[in-house]
């Protein structure tokens, strides 16, 4: 079943694309931190504004 995923996304994505894709899943600790960082400051200044009101 994965080598049928994985040939797939070999077909749909291209060389380029899974290169793209391999760098993500190797690095994805450090971009799923910075999504997740990113979101937690965004809804902490969203909160803090509405009490400063």
């Amino acid at each position: 079943m994965i080598q049928l995923i994985e040939a797939l996304l070999d077909f749909a994505l291209g060389p380029f694309g899974r290169s793209i894709s391999q760098f993500y899943i190797d690095h994805q600790f450090l971009f799923n931190s910075i999504v997740v960082g990113s979101a937690l400051i965004f809804l902490f200044r969203k909160y803090n504004h509405k009490s400063a009101d």
